[in-house]
């Protein structure tokens, strides 16, 4: 298909048998599994708590609702297996704690798990016990690379100048200043490069081709493709 290396972080627990009954034809999305988590938390917290009353609220009272603190202690004592991993909170601060992250990679035969991080052990790669290269440092190192994007704030976008601008500096942004660092410490060359039709890249049913970033991939003319995503 292609040497583009495309990466990300998966947060589904697909060893989960409720996913099973949650997922269809399409891999379930991140945003929902994490909603259905967030419903099935405060629902279980409520059927702890018969006796909570909602009582309506005024715009112009300041009075907190009387039930608010045990009902968000019983929301930190919750601890089950859901679609996303283990759900246990902090006590203190409310924040979610012991979960799994995933690392996931788009090979050739699609995609594959390539390693796991969880905030005790941190990152954990698996790809080299299947002979495959695991430093990209290595594998990127003295390399070149075409690098094709999408203008979007403030993601990446043309840099404001009263003199013309040539090349990598036309651009600034998030992805702009992330690539630049990745190169300093990688060690790799890169040219930016906009994608044509300015599209991030969509299948017609009809045809069955793409267009897009995902088209210049598979015609191997880009060597990667940092998708401006803001945090979900």
């Amino acid at each position: 298909m292609t040497n583009a290396a495309i990466t990300r972080l998966r947060v589904v627990n697909e060893l989960i048998s409720q996913l099973t009954k949650f997922v269809h034809e399409a891999a379930q999305q991140t945003d929902a599994a994490l909603m259905y988590d967030a419903v099935h938390v405060v629902s279980v917290a409520v059927q702890q708590f018969p006796q909570m009353t909602v009582s309506s609220l005024q715009c112009n009272r300041h009075k907190p609702w009387r039930f608010g603190t045990r009902f968000m202690n019983l929301i930190k004592e919750a601890h089950w297996e859901g679609l996303t991993g283990r759900i246990t909170f902090n006590k203190t601060n409310g924040l979610r704690t012991d979960f799994d992250l995933d690392v996931i990679s788009l090979k050739e035969e699609g995609l594959e798990k390539i390693g796991t991080w969880d905030p005790a052990s941190g990152l954990n790669m698996t790809e080299n016990q299947k002979g495959k290269p695991a430093n990209i440092t290595d594998s990127l190192s003295n390399r070149s690379l075409t690098v094709t994007t999408i203008l979007e704030e403030p993601y990446v976008m043309f840099k404001k100048s009263d003199k013309p601008l040539y090349g990598n500096d036309r651009f600034e942004g998030y992805c702009i200043d992330l690539l630049r660092e990745l190169s300093t410490f990688l060690g790799f060359t890169y040219e930016i490069r906009l994608v044509e039709d300015g599209k991030y890249g969509a299948r017609d049913d009809a045809s069955g081709q793409w267009n897009g970033m995902v088209r210049e991939l598979i015609d191997h003319v880009p060597s990667s493709c940092p998708k401006p995503s803001p945090p979900g």
